[in-house]
């Protein structure tokens, strides 16, 4: 019994930062059984008890032995094959699409309105139907807050990269709602409770010291936020309210996230530092620095040039193995780092978050995960192979499918400019029926699959070459001066793309909700108390404020571009 409540308490350490259970389940134990009243002692105790331990401290060496081993010999063999693969792949890279062939196809669009619409519910719905949150646990992989960033990335990228002259409109107010969404007491009472057991005080400050699951994933979605939508209010001082319980509520902003995320990176003597208390979690940190390059990129600092060396220098020594592989998680007091029981998605993962502050290790892991995890027949027909468990766990419910190797591989390949791969790999999805792919009223959804994977998913289909570095990119001068689309009725139509060229211009590409209707359009940032026209379609004039509302006629893609009438 002590070693089954020991092993649960370890267990029970990981998942939660609970540090006080495995001290009860096996030294608060031999406390105890000294005083209790028992009719005789075991002597041979005294010599297996040892005995036992020696024997575990010797299993131990030689698994840890024959681990260095495998691992060197692997590191030899990837040496082998890398630089020719490497060089395949740069050579082959597709090239970035540029503006004019961006726009959100039938298929993500419908997928992006089932985000949209789960996206703009109440801020206490969590439990209906439509709602689609897992609320399992709030302190892995499955917390709501994860949920919720995923919603604000995907939804983010739809607006920067497809729709970047969309501003205003459902796409915006989606992605403040869901901002706020994320700063309340459901989500972030966790915090409350791993202060109390895993630091042992009562000081549950969410941002200051730790807790890099939420400075890091929090700052992202405020960024790519602001970064799509031009919109700072998250940047002024106080703007967020962060509430633990009813008793303690942290002011905070994109500015003081920032901060501290800077500090603790500076005071880590890994440089990258806890999510729970005395877990450092590679990928939570990955996510953590790509945060704060989004925030440069916003605000004109440069502080990620401050932290990127000693980041990849503790990354490289402290959280890759042998082989050069990446150690998912590490305990920062002790040093023991966890099995890794994910393969593929482990080094796809890599690629995806490494890109945008370490492209040669992005480019290194998706060139292993090419090598390691994928095979082509005679067809050239594209397979996985060497495929763990841990791989088809489902993060957000902790379910069993293929969704996160999907998403985790669809844009890493895209992120590296291997279509014919991409391609593929979409093909899979699209044809993979454990998904439940379910399409109702002008929406489509995964319903075999958690809501975290479904944003995932969809921001994979999305997701282009370098795109993290295009997404922090700055929109062009002639999108932030020229005219934009403010207002389009969510059940009516959605948006596909909305782009300025010139400062001059907008071309639009709508579809209807459901059945081909007109509807209203709002338009901004036009020349006051001027002729324009729609191409081929009709002429409207903008009033003394430069804006204009507009009656369109769409029918399934229905493409709107609006021009200055030539007088």
């Amino acid at each position: 019994m002590t070693r089954i409540f020991f092993a649960a308490s370890l267990f029970l350490w990981f998942a939660t930062a609970n540090i006080i259970l495995p001290f009860l389940a096996w030294p608060g134990q031999a406390l105890v059984f000294p005083v209790l009243p028992i009719k005789h002692r075991a002597g041979y105790s005294v010599v297996f008890v040892p005995a036992m331990a020696a024997v575990a401290a010797w299993f131990i060496f030689r698994f840890l032995q024959q681990e260095s081993a495998t691992m060197r010999q692997r590191r030899r063999e990837r040496n082998e094959y890398l630089p020719s693969i490497i060089k395949e792949l740069v050579s082959t890279a597709a090239p970035q699409k540029s503006s004019t062939e961006l726009e959100i196809q039938p298929e993500e669009l419908s997928q992006l309105r089932h985000i949209l619409k789960i996206a703009m519910q109440d801020q206490d719905d969590w439990f209906v139907p439509l709602s689609n949150f897992s609320v399992i646990d709030q302190f892995q992989t499955a917390s709501i807050r994860y949920q919720l960033c995923e919603i604000i990335y995907v939804l983010a990228l739809a607006n920067k990269i497809y729709t970047p002259s969309f501003r205003g409109g459902y796409l915006q107010r989606a992605q403040k709602k869901v901002i706020y969404k994320y700063c309340q007491k459901k989500v972030l009472n966790y915090w409350k409770w791993e202060c109390l057991w895993g630091k042992l005080s009562t000081n549950y400050e969410p941002v200051k010291k730790d807790n890099i699951m939420l400075t890091g994933f929090l700052l992202l979605a405020i960024s790519l936020y602001e970064s799509a939508t031009g919109d700072h209010t998250f940047s002024e001082e106080n703007a967020l309210e962060l509430v633990i319980d009813n008793s303690h509520r942290y002011r905070h902003s994109a500015k003081t996230l920032a901060q501290a995320l800077m500090e603790n990176f500076s005071i880590s003597s890994y440089c990258l530092y806890a999510c729970e208390p005395n877990w450092i979690y590679t990928f939570c940190n990955l996510n953590g620095i790509n945060s704060l390059l989004a925030h440069d990129a916003n605000t004109g600092r440069r502080d990620v040039e401050l932290v990127r060396a000693s980041f990849h220098k503790a990354l490289v020594e402290e959280f890759l193995d042998e082989s050069g592989s990446a150690h998912p998680i590490r305990s920062s007091p002790t040093g023991l780092r966890l099995p890794n029981i994910v393969g593929a998605a482990n080094e796809f993962s890599v690629s995806c978050l490494a890109g945008p502050n370490f492209p040669d290790l992005s480019l290194r892991s998706y060139a292993i995960a090419r090598h390691e995890y994928m095979e082509f027949d005679s067809q050239c027909k594209l397979s996985f192979k060497n495929i763990q468990n841990g791989d088809m766990l489902d993060p957000g419910n902790y379910g069993s499918s293929m969704a996160l190797l999907y998403a985790s591989s669809l844009m890493a390949a895209h992120e590296h400019g291997d279509n014919e791969v991409a391609r593929q790999i979409t093909t899979m999805i699209d044809y993979d029926q454990s998904l439940l792919r379910t399409e109702k009223d002008g929406f489509v959804w995964y319903e075999g699959i958690s809501l975290f994977m479904k944003c995932q998913l969809l921001r994979a289909r999305l997701w282009l070459r370098s795109g993290w570095s295009r997404f922090m990119q700055p929109s062009s001068d002639a999108v932030q001066r020229g005219p934009c689309l403010t207002d389009v009725n969510f059940e009516e139509a959605m948006v596909a793309k909305a782009i300025s060229y010139t400062g001059d211009d907008l071309d639009l590409v709508l579809y209807p909700g459901t059945e081909a209707m007109s509807t209203w359009i709002s338009i901004k940032n036009l020349k006051p108390s001027s002729d324009y026209m729609i191409k081929d379609v009709m002429r409207f004039a903008s009033n003394e404020q430069g804006e204009a509302r507009i009656s369109v006629q769409l029918d399934g893609r229905t493409a709107i571009q609006i021009v200055p009438a030539l007088s």
